[in-house]
């Protein structure tokens, strides 16, 4: 549930993932995305963290969708027996497109960082 989340004591603004208990039954992606934006975003509260907890429990739900789709080999049978991509891909899909727009919101790239993601994008990767 997502009010497993423990917040830390107030220390510093300095954010240390040691400092957070996270929910068990999320996925490890999903605990990476919440300590990447609090690393960002160390000062995070109220309606902002709610969000951070929300598309962290969008991503395990992802997660486990997109295991579902693929312990079925991708494929269902649909109503008329027809072969149909499962459902599950689709609806991981979903979620993680809402997960991404949180997450953006709530730690936007640097012009930097984000030019850096452009260039891998497009295979540019820096080194000489």
């Amino acid at each position: 549930m997502a009010t497993d989340l423990l917040l830390p004591e107030p220390t510093d603004n300095a954010f240390r993932a040691e400092d957070w208990t996270f929910p068990e039954h999320w996925t490890p992606s999903a605990v990476d995305a919440a300590t990447n934006v609090l690393t960002a975003r160390p000062d995070l509260d109220g309606g902002e963290l709610s969000a951070l907890i929300e598309a962290c429990e969008m991503v395990t739900l992802a997660d486990r969708l997109a295991q579902v789709a693929a312990d079925a080999g991708y494929l269902a049978s649909g109503s008329a027996g027809q072969t149909v991509l499962h459902p599950a891909v689709a609806e991981q899909r979903l979620a993680r497109t809402a997960a991404s727009n949180v997450f953006r919101a709530l730690a936007p790239l640097s012009t930097a960082a984000a030019r850096r993601v452009a260039n891998l994008r497009q295979g540019k990767d820096g080194s000489k």
